[in-house]
């Protein structure tokens, strides 16, 4: 192989369209895209809301002591502390929510949250359906640019090796 930028180019972009196309077919067939059917029937609870706000999306929303959360993809998920801005610490509140399983382990996604009448938050099945395939292309895509980069550094430096003493 020719030292040279394209020819490291189309090797970073063959690896990295290689291995997204890996993981899109692996991935599924372990954590699959959640069903609208089953996001449909989603199970109901009622209880204390409380809050974490940190920084570098370390925030966290309980309602009983129980973490939950607004999207969820096979390797990621996001809080709800966006979206229910305003709604003040031990509030009681109605949350209606989906058990997604994840390479966490199954975490509770909530479809709505409910308190004294106004809603804060919804999501249909098809949104949830839609977050979940976006999680999993933004970490996708984040995994191979990263096997990516190593792979095409790999190569530099053993091509260009000999050339360095």
């Amino acid at each position: 192989m020719r030292v040279s930028a394209i020819n490291y180019l189309l090797l970073g972009v063959a690896v990295f369209a290689a291995f997204f196309g890996i993981q899109a077919l692996i991935v599924p067939h372990y954590l699959p895209t959640p069903t609208a059917e089953y996001l449909s029937h989603p199970l109901e609870v009622t209880g204390t809301y409380t809050y974490f706000k940190g920084s570098r999306a370390q925030s966290t929303v309980w309602v009983n002591n129980k973490p939950f959360y607004c999207g969820a993809g096979a390797f990621g998920y996001y809080t709800c502390v966006g979206y229910i801005n305003g709604l003040p610490q031990r509030s009681s509140i109605t949350l209606l929510f989906v058990n997604l399983k994840t390479i966490y382990g199954t975490i509770p996604v909530a479809m709505s949250v409910k308190s004294s009448g106004t809603e804060f938050f919804s999501q249909t099945p098809v949104q949830c359906i839609n977050a979940w395939r976006n999680e999993n292309i933004f970490w996708f895509s984040a995994f191979s640019l990263i096997i990516a980069i190593l792979v095409v550094g790999f190569t530099y430096i053993l091509l260009t090796q000999d050339k360095m003493a």
